[in-house]
């Protein structure tokens, strides 16, 4: 099967005392699917990017978003054929490095979930088109999560280059608060393979398939089982 991408992400969460609570980003009422909820994270291409493994490219994705790093450019027709929207990358806010702070907190330590690989069929997207998503997790004690949660707050939720250039959000959500329509990239099923809720299966005909891959495998591995990935040429 070939494959468009491949994604890592990282599903931050807090164990609080009545309740469970996880960091997800809503993406802005413009995107291809109005205000759903996604982890933060990114995407690998081949011929676009150089890391080796999911989880190299997971830091250099969650560096980006969180300002330690200067994001690189890439286009959301890259990721969904058929789909474009572009917007020039804005300048650092004031007092980034709270938000710094909450990347590197990120990545203390993640540890590896699952690789799915993911399907993805007209009309829920403009073209059909198949990636492979590697997820991660870490657990915030409460002093980090009172931090990061202060943060989100006093800000809004716009926190990311991404939040600034299309007006989506970083949002922390209880256990209770999570429901199948409110995820969309077949998020509801992953999630409710890595955490104690049921969200079932959204109805819009994306399939998820566990992979059970060992930890942190390079690309060349997955490549190596028959996943293919296409190679997508840097372009200035």
């Amino acid at each position: 099967m070939k494959y468009n991408h491949h994604y890592s992400g990282i599903l931050a969460s807090h164990k609080g005392r009545n309740d469970s609570y996880f960091l997800f980003e809503q993406k802005d009422p413009t995107y291809i699917f109005p205000n759903c909820l996604t982890l933060f994270g990114g995407n690998w291409q081949k011929g676009l990017f150089e890391e080796k493994n999911p989880l190299d490219t997971l830091f250099r994705e969650i560096k980006e978003e969180f300002w330690i790093e200067e994001e690189e450019w890439d286009k959301l027709s890259n990721i969904i054929p058929g789909y474009h929207k572009e917007a020039d990358n804005p300048n650092r806010p004031k007092g980034v490095e709270e938000i710094c702070h909450i990347g590197r907190m990120l990545l203390n330590n993640p540890q590896y979930q699952n690789t799915f690989s993911v399907q993805m069929r007209e009309p829920t997207v403009p073209r059909a088109h198949n990636w492979l998503a590697s997820i991660y997790a870490t657990q915030l004690n409460s002093s980090d999560f009172e931090y990061m949660h202060n943060v989100i707050s006093s800000r809004d939720g716009v926190i990311t280059p991404d939040n600034y250039k299309w007006g989506s959000k970083a949002v922390i959500l209880s256990e209770k608060e999570l429901v199948p329509d409110r995820f969309s990239w077949g998020f509801e099923q992953i999630l409710s393979t890595l955490i104690p809720t049921n969200l079932g299966r959204n109805q819009d005909g994306t399939i998820v398939v566990p992979l059970y891959a060992p930890v942190n495998l390079p690309y060349l591995f997955f490549e190596s089982k028959g996943h293919e990935y296409r190679i997508v040429e840097k372009s200035d």
